[in-house]
């Protein structure tokens, strides 16, 4: 079947010969876009990772404002506001845009898709020949799908609506901070407002608009005018929907595709648009959790809820702890309701005298259906002599920090083995991000006083005057090694913990061992204060 070239095509091929740019910078002289100018039209490529709204001068009579995807191809017209001197929209992250002057882009369509000169065609004679067309494309998309045919048909459709003209306009309230529309989370209905202008002077028969929504989503017409038969020049009509995603789930992807459909009847032809549109899923609010206060005994901990939609109350928002065996948590309050920010206390409770062990709760925070989960690791144990990792904890194999298993008696442990990069020997950890960096932590070393030497530690912190930022900030104690014969505990308390996995291996501490080799059989980070034994 023969296929006519796409105006996408020839887009592409008038940008290879583009002779003509220039860059925008913001304050900071970062790149936020850069705009070409191909002959028929301009190219404008969004470099911020966030959403930015971009002023440009009015660079055409009449300008549309085309979304490009894969291959530099249409998804959607922008709504932009065009004043006199100048033209504004929101730019989606990392997104190519095409500025084109609307009768080039109506007459482009017509001559690349529709085989004839629009030069002297009149209004009523080039709408005639878009309606032809689009009904014969139609026709051929009713015997099966085809991706390039469907395209076609979207820039017929495109280009009659911007002849008559008419606007087709989706919004929500809260637009995305990634590359998706919109955000909104599970459980609450969200208001889509879809409205069509008619800028033109003739009658827009029967228009509607309909959503189409992933499985298990609802959506239904929440406000919407009596039905329309017609819609006449200078008129708008408005059709609101609630969307509704399901409970959030971690094996869903967080980003769903809806589709808005115009639909109207013009001169006994029916048109229809897709508007498409990204709606990610996002928590609610942010939960937040600072270290107050540490005994032996309990750790008091403050967390802090920050909405992250505005006007939206959070109302009966849940707290459910779940908890391992042998730790216990009481909870200042149940549930709590707030608009902006909101603060409750929590005290985990250690067992007295009860051997260090991994000490793991998550604290579930819900509002209607989507669950915000916290999870703390109060205390973590790593046993070396039988494996590398444990949940919350682990050591990394580095260049410079190797070791193997021994057994010592009848102790199973690792020992440092000879860096090939220098002299001094490493142990080297990371620690989940489950674990509270605010307040105290403990480190708690079981080594083997085996041999004459010493051995340090180094974490990473939040004091940027020390070496590398704070990464390798000293714990201030050197352990001493007598050669005793004997295993032997040491706790380093550490002030400024941040543990953002800035040393080697992305590791967050590491033992030095300057003298010799250290044995250790256990590693410990707690947020309940330890003694030496």
């Amino acid at each position: 079947m023969h296929r006519q070239k796409t105006l996408g095509i020839l887009i592409l091929v008038a940008l290879a010969i583009v002779t003509c740019s220039s860059v925008h910078s913001s304050e900071s002289q970062q790149p936020i876009y850069e705009l070409k100018d191909y002959g028929g039209g301009h190219l404008l490529t969004h470099f911020n990772s966030k959403p930015s709204k971009i002023t440009l001068p009015r660079i055409c009579n009449n300008p549309l404002v085309f979304e490009l995807g894969r291959e530099n191809k249409h998804l959607k017209e922008i709504q932009a506001q065009t004043t006199k001197s100048s033209i504004t929209f929101l730019a989606k992250p990392l997104t190519n845009y095409e500025i084109i002057e609307a009768s080039d882009f109506i007459n482009n369509v017509i001559r690349s898709l529709c085989a004839q000169d629009p030069s002297g065609l009149s209004y009523k004679k080039k709408l005639e020949i878009l309606r032809q067309k689009i009904s014969e494309v139609s026709a051929e998309l009713e015997s099966g799908f085809d991706e390039s045919l469907a395209y076609n048909k979207r820039l017929l459709t495109e280009a009659y609506c911007a002849l008559l003209p008419i606007k087709f306009n989706i919004k929500m309230d809260y637009p995305s901070e990634t590359n998706a529309d919109y955000k909104i989370f599970a459980g609450r209905k969200f208001g889509v407002k879809c409205t069509i202008h008619n800028f033109g002077r003739e009658n827009i028969i029967k228009p509607n608009v309909r959503l189409s929504v992933p499985d298990e989503w609802t959506c239904e017409l929440d406000a919407s005018p009596s039905l329309i038969a017609n819609l006449s020049p200078g008129k708008s009509a408005e059709f609101t929907y609630n969307i509704k995603a399901p409970r959030n789930s971690l094996y869903r992807p967080r980003v769903f595709p809806i589709i808005g459909e115009l639909s109207f009847e013009h001169n006994g032809a029916q048109i229809k648009l897709n508007y498409p549109f990204e709606v990610q899923l996002v928590d609610p609010f942010t939960a937040r959790q600072k270290i107050v206060k540490a005994t032996p005994e309990k750790v008091l901990a403050k967390i802090e809820l920050e909405n992250a939609f505005p006007k939206q109350r959070m109302e009966n928002v849940t707290i459910s702890p779940f908890l391992p065996v042998n730790l216990s948590l009481n909870q200042e309050k149940k549930t709590i309701s707030f608009y902006q920010k909101a603060s409750f206390y929590v005290t985990y409770i250690r067992p007295k005298g009860d051997e260090l062990r991994q000490r793991s709760t998550w604290i579930s925070i819900s509002v209607d259906e989507h669950p915000v989960r916290l999870r703390t690791v109060a205390e973590v144990v790593l046993p070396l002599g039988t494996t590398s990792e444990a949940r919350g904890l682990w050591m990394n194999k580095c260049d410079d920090g190797l070791s193997e298993p021994k057994i010592i008696g009848e102790t199973p442990c690792r020992q440092t083995m000879p860096n090939p990069l220098s002299p001094t020997r490493y142990l080297y950890f990371g620690v989940s991000d489950n674990m509270p960096v605010s307040g105290k932590t403990y480190i708690i070393v079981d080594y083997y006083d085996g041999t004459q030497g010493s051995f340090s530690l180094q974490y990473d912190s939040t004091a940027n005057t020390e070496p590398f930022n704070g990464a390798y900030k000293d714990a201030g104690k050197t352990v001493r090694l007598m050669g005793s014969g004997i295993w032997k505990r040491e706790t380093f308390v550490l002030e400024d913990a941040m543990f953002a996995g800035r040393q080697n291996c992305n590791s967050d501490f590491r033992l030095v061992v300057h003298d010799g080799d250290l044995a250790v059989k256990q590693i410990a980070v707690s947020k309940f204060p330890v003694t030496t034994d």
